[in-house]
């Protein structure tokens, strides 16, 4: 092993061993957030969820509770102190969890209910939903307002996807393939299907590329053209490295064919991979 690798290794091990978590910074960081992202406010709902758990269990005496509860809020500390420690919070991850921990508390104390019920217990279930209903519409107006606030954003990057597709649109015996990279940061209202129809256009790559769908439907979609498409790249992508990657992969030549801009400024070039 040379001198050059082994520093490398030494300079490795010491990264991962400065980056060992805080304990006691993670577990605050679980369960009392500083500042949440004004989506993760959601979260708020089962700071209450978890409040008015502790009061039922205080006030009526319901002690055998918490042996469940306990392992709830295990769970949750492993789950959110894995995501916090990794810096791996999407939406698309934490409501689901944030839905499910709700669930839980409220399902737990709906059980006890069920299992002994009273007059006491029945008003104090009712408080319980009304003031959980009232977080959870206090918190829908707030994601309400984020979510327009966001959307407006991205009109003017989803307007210029459409003059992107619209170019290929124009085009309609080529076959074009949408750079992941240069069209990752297009996110608009997920209700707006028109923009996410097919054609003879496809992205180069998603979330979903390796599953069997989509790698059937770009199947087809190349047929007859494995030799003979186009790529669109923004001009501010790495893009000798991407077409590089391309004339690696399918053995054919690139060559820089059209350049056009949308009306957002963004610039985008045109290469065409043959023989």
């Amino acid at each position: 092993m040379s001198v050059e690798c082994l520093e490398a290794l030494v300079l490795y091990v010491e990264a991962k061993s400065n980056n060992s978590p805080e304990f006691f910074k993670l577990f605050k960081e679980v369960w009392l957030p500083d500042s949440p992202p004004e989506w993760l406010r959601i979260s708020r709902i089962v700071q209450v969820a978890w409040g008015l758990s502790l009061l039922w269990i205080l006030l009526l005496k319901r002690f055998y509770l918490l042996l469940p509860l306990v392992g709830i809020a295990t769970a949750k500390t492993a789950v959110w102190g894995y995501l916090c420690f990794r810096g791996r919070l999407p939406l698309r991850v934490t409501a689901p969890l944030l839905i499910c921990e709700v669930f839980l508390l409220t399902a737990l104390l709906v059980r006890d209910y069920a299992y002994k019920g009273g007059r006491i217990q029945k008003y104090f279930l009712i408080s319980f939903t009304a003031a959980l209903t009232a977080v959870c519409c206090f918190s829908i107006i707030v994601q309400h307002r984020f979510a327009l606030y966001d959307n407006g954003s991205q009109e003017a990057y989803m307007q210029g996807l459409v003059e992107v597709q619209d170019y290929c649109k124009s085009r309609p015996k080529n076959r074009y393939l949408l750079d992941n990279y240069s069209f990752s940061y297009y996110r608009g209202n997920v209700f707006r299907t028109d923009v996410y129809n097919g054609g003879n256009f496809a992205d180069t790559g998603s979330w979903f590329s390796n599953t069997p769908p989509s790698r059937q439907y770009l199947h087809e979609f190349l047929e007859n053209h494995e030799k003979d498409f186009y790529l669109i790249i923004a001009d501010v992508a790495d893009i000798n490295q991407v077409t590089a990657f391309f004339m690696e992969k399918t053995g054919l030549q690139s060559k820089l064919v059209d350049q056009f801009t949308v009306s957002h400024g963004g610039s985008y070039l045109v290469y065409h991979f043959g023989e």
